[in-house]
């Protein structure tokens, strides 16, 4: 099977990132300048212990919390990582590939 990029989007231009403005506050990068807050970082030192273990792939506690917070049922959970993902597990049983 093969996949081939529409040749309408073969010319466009590769992302930039946006102008910096002074003075201006970037928050689209996801960084601040501000530290962790202590909660974070208490976090963080704790999961440590365990880094090397591979994490639950099924990420159940993850979702039994979402889930809780949320007032869903578990399985109607979807976990991924970042937008890219998330929408690629919704659309990929809606589409399909061609050859040619």
């Amino acid at each position: 099977m093969t996949v081939r990029l529409r040749p309408e989007l073969a010319d466009l231009p590769a992302y930039t990132p946006g102008r910096t403005v002074p003075g201006a506050i970037k928050i689209a990068s996801n960084e601040t300048v501000q530290p962790p807050l202590p909660s974070v970082r208490d976090a963080i030192e704790k999961a440590a212990g365990n880094i090397n273990r591979y994490p639950d792939n099924g990420y159940v506690e993850l979702k039994e919390r979402l889930a809780k917070h949320v007032n869903f049922a578990p399985e109607h959970i979807s976990v991924g990582c970042g937008s890219v993902s998330g929408t690629a597990t919704g659309v990929a049983p809606a589409v399909r590939t061609c050859s040619g």
